[in-house]
């Protein structure tokens, strides 16, 4: 018996525009055309190089936002590749990180590719560390 399934997405503002950020449409509403209560369920209604392309779409989705959480508290992307990306395990929660503040204030710092946006950056961090 198929399984009904909540699909709901939200469609933001695009950058640069009065919408930026903001929800300019939603839809919430459910599906039941293809998930089985359980895999072996699932495998009698859909092929298994479906059931693999949706693993496969899922567990990149889940490593892409390990990424950019880890990009995001400041780890450098060699440092990404192996202690996020090397150890990845579908399924498995991630191993939580920590970071150096000092390391990743260097490293946002250094990934700033405009050198009035880099100079004004280092002039911020200048002036607190003056603080």
């Amino acid at each position: 018996m198929p399984k009904q399934v909540e699909v709901t997405a939200k469609l933001m503002g695009k950058k640069g525009t009065e919408q930026e950020g903001k929800p300019v449409a939603e839809f919430i509403g459910s599906c039941d055309h293809c998930f089985g209560e359980t895999l072996e369920e699932s495998m009698k209604l859909n092929p298994p190089e479906v059931i693999n392309s949706c693993f496969i779409a899922s567990a990149k989705i889940t490593l892409q936002g390990t990424i950019r959480s880890a990009l995001e508290k400041g780890m450098a992307p060699a440092d990404v590749q192996e202690q996020v990306v090397n150890t990845y395990k579908p399924g498995v929660a991630a191993v939580r990180t920590s970071v150096d503040p000092a390391i990743a204030t260097a490293n946002r710092i250094n990934a700033i590719t405009n050198p009035a946006e880099k100079k004004k950056a280092i002039a911020e961090l200048m002036a607190l560390l003056q603080k």
